[in-house]
């Protein structure tokens, strides 16, 4: 089947006088030799439509047969070339191969071809051929080409570029960039002086430098970001900050707008101003509503401190900060995958199941919404989302459970939660999480009370061998975290950590709970005075003191060891009252002994 360039050159002869129907003829002859291959014929059908000739003009389709003509080495298209990539053409994509041809050219001091190199976009990342491409790379910047060496420039810059790692040669290739009016070339020199990065930091410097880029660049947003790293540096500098997100909002950047009001809700710039924070991050949401750009996450952010501005501690508005927090989540909703920079899209969401778990009074409908601000922060990243859903997973709930078994984790993990989903107990999964290395400590911490809870025999030996691990097990225990809150269970694990290694913070919090009354602690801490185990000095008279503590409260083994202790300093009245309290609670050691004591009277 023919071409249907060659029918219609054809069709079109047809309706020609005889002159031009000659024309045609000798365009169609030269369409089907060229598409053949014939590079002569590629040379002559591409000056046909450059000139016109037979043709009507078109540079692009001319651009095309004398690339195919001068990668077959037609000197003739090779040379047109060079002058159309020169005077035609500003910004380019050329085939590898002819900008080969290009190189070649310019290395023997051809001006045309230098002048085509500097046109076109330099393919230096061609995977087929690395090592030539970054030598043509340097040999065009060595030549002059802007392009090239700011490239050449950021290649040093960053490690694995191809080229050594070198901020002063860095520097270097930018400024000879800069100096031939590389804009982008002239902002890293900005960032340079800014940073001390290659070269020693100079405030004035850095300012001319961005000057020069603003001058003839349209990217307001610069601002932003110029203020954004002056605000983040090591050693963050406010005023500096300050002084760019003021130049950008007068031109009315609105990233800029934010900022500044950042730097109101803050304090950033020497004093608080609530006022004014409110009203500019107002306005930001506002443009937000009309404008789809926000390449950088401010609208989110704003509706987000709007509702901090809403829910001080003193006179919290709570239906105001919902409405915002909402808002904020509605826009991350929309745009999360198009944002350049961290937002508090996770922290809004947060916030929202807090206040909204807090309203729920035992409605599930509330439960349900306020653990899908729990999931999509979790989603976003936010950590204490994550260990709040752990936390209802481990204690029961299925639905949190479901939701962090289809989360990027390990097999082991996975299998967990899918085992809580399913309401099965199985300590031999909690016992393998306890052991999994991928997980951190603190979550390893609840898989092993998991495991002794649900009574795995490894699990209970394993904790009673490490004081930290005994300690951990003791905060689990008394705060409920992924297993029932258990006060005695607490209490046992904080003296086993003491009574390991006199693990100091288990020792003081034991204390801590006996001083606020707790029987089981005061107990367990007369036992740590009573053998000496774990603490510097052993004290029978402490021990007895903790023991009348929790006996008068009615503890059972305290009241037996308390009788004990009166029985060894011969007050064998003080040691009956005891008993008789304790074998009335159950207690078979103090019924036998008041049964021996029986015997002998």
């Amino acid at each position: 089947m023919k071409n249907l360039t060659t029918v219609l050159a054809l069709s079109l002869a047809l309706c020609l006088p005889l002159h031009a129907q000659e024309t045609a003829t000798s365009i169609t002859q030269l369409q089907e030799k060229a598409e053949a291959g014939d590079a002569e014929a590629q040379y002559q059908l591409g000056k046909a439509y450059e000139t016109g000739e037979g043709v009507s003009k078109y540079l692009s389709t001319a651009r095309y047969w004398y690339e195919k003509a001068a990668l077959q080495k037609n000197i003739a298209a090779q040379e047109r070339l060079k002058k159309i990539y020169c005077h035609d053409y500003d910004n380019i994509t050329i085939d590898s191969a002819l900008e080969k041809l290009l190189e070649d050219a310019a290395d023997k001091q051809d001006s045309e071809a230098i002048c085509a190199l500097d046109k076109i976009n330099p393919n230096y990342d061609d995977p087929k051929n690395k090592e030539n491409t970054l030598g043509r790379l340097k040999k065009s910047a060595m030549r002059g080409n802007p392009k090239s060496q700011y490239e050449l420039g950021n290649r040093h810059a960053s490690i694995g570029g191809g080229v050594a790692y070198d901020k002063a040669e860095a520097v270097k290739w930018w400024l000879a960039a800069a100096k031939q009016g590389h804009i982008d070339a002239a902002r890293k020199m900005g960032d340079a002086y800014r940073d001390g990065f290659g070269i020693a930091p100079d405030q004035k410097q850095a300012d001319y430098w961005y000057e020069q880029f603003f001058a003839h660049s349209d990217n307001l947003n610069a601002y932003a970001e110029i203020g954004v790293a002056y605000s983040s540096a090591e050693t963050p500098d406010y005023a500096r900050a300050q002084y760019w997100w003021q130049r950008g909002a007068k031109q009315g950047n609105i990233a800029s707008q934010y900022y500044l009001a950042w730097l109101d809700y803050w304090g950033k710039n020497g004093k608080r101003d609530l006022t004014t924070a409110e009203k500019t991050f107002t306005d930001t949401l506002h443009y937000c509503q009309t404008q789809a750009d926000d390449a950088y996450g401010i609208c989110p952010n704003a509706a987000y401190y709007l509702a901090l501005l809403a829910y001080p501690n003193d006179a919290p508005n709570i239906a105001v900060a919902k409405k915002y927090l909402k808002k904020a989540l509605e826009i991350c909703d929309r745009n999360m995958d198009d944002y350049l920079q961290p937002t508090h899209c996770d922290d809004a969401a947060y916030r929202l199941a807090l206040i909204t778990e807090a309203e729920t009074g035992g409605d599930e409908k509330q439960r349900a919404a306020a653990r899908k601000y729990w999931q999509k922060a979790a989603t976003w990243g936010n950590p204490n989302a994550l260990r709040q859903l752990k936390l209802r997973a481990w204690t029961g709930d299925s639905e949190s459970a479901a939701y962090l078994a289809q989360l990027d984790s390990g097999e082991n993990e996975k299998k967990a939660w899918l085992t809580i989903a399913a309401h099965m107990e199985e300590a031999d999964i909690d016992w393998e999480m306890a052991q999994d290395s991928s997980i951190d400590n603190d979550e390893k911490y609840i898989w092993l009370a998991r495991a002794i809870n649900a009574g795995h025999p490894e699990a209970r030996k394993e904790a009673l061998e490490y004081d930290e691990k005994a300690f951990h097990l003791g905060e689990i225990f008394a705060q409920g975290m992924g297993v029932p809150a258990d006060p005695a269970q607490a209490n046992y694990w904080l003296t086993q950590a003491v009574a390991q290694k006199g693990n100091n913070r288990a020792f003081r919090q034991l204390q801590q709970n006996a001083q606020q009354g707790d029987a089981n602690a005061q107990y367990h801490l007369a036992t740590l005075y009573y053998s000496g185990m774990g603490i510097p000095t052993r004290s029978t008279w402490e021990a007895k003191y903790w023991l009348e503590k929790a006996a008068e409260q009615g503890n059972i083994e305290a009241q037996y060891h308390l009788a004990l202790i009166y029985e060894e300093i011969g007050e064998s009245k003080s040691a009956e009252k005891w008993m008789t309290q304790a074998a009335g609670q159950g207690n078979l050691w103090a019924a036998a002994w008041l049964k021996q004591h029986e015997t002998r009277n």
